[in-house]
């Protein structure tokens, strides 16, 4: 099942393998404590895959939706199985749409994840048009 994520399947994070520690300035401890600080926030979208109360996937987005100036949300973060997973790239879209947005924007590590990724363009700088 696809969901907005809570606390109890936030804390899974501590128990994934996914390369965090070489994308953001932390340890993973300290990424999931950012994530229980935030997911409640209004402007901040932590979904994921939930299967039998196991945690399988997950993204965080956040909106970055400042017109004149910036019309896109931007995915934080995507496990590996969310990169590939068309439910939660629709989810994700869908809560673009709310928030005003007129694409998503990440950055992946690679081409080959962009190309998982089906986007609209391929560079190292990915987005989908909402």
């Amino acid at each position: 099942m696809i969901k907005k994520l809570e606390a109890k399947e936030i804390v899974q994070i501590l128990d994934f393998s996914d390369p965090i520690e070489q994308i953001f300035p932390c340890d993973r401890g300290e990424w999931v404590q950012f994530l229980m600080q935030n997911f409640e926030h209004p402007e901040i979208f932590v979904i994921g895959r939930v299967d039998k109360d196991l945690l399988t996937a997950y993204a965080v987005v956040a909106n970055m939706v400042g017109k004149p100036l910036s019309n896109a949300v931007s995915i934080l973060f995507a496990s590996e199985l969310a990169i590939e997973d068309q439910e939660i790239k629709d989810n994700i879209i869908s809560w673009a749409k709310e928030k005003g947005a007129q694409k998503v924007i990440f950055q992946a590590s690679d081409r080959a994840d962009l190309e998982k990724m089906k986007v609209d363009k391929i560079s190292y700088v990915g987005h989908w048009i909402v």
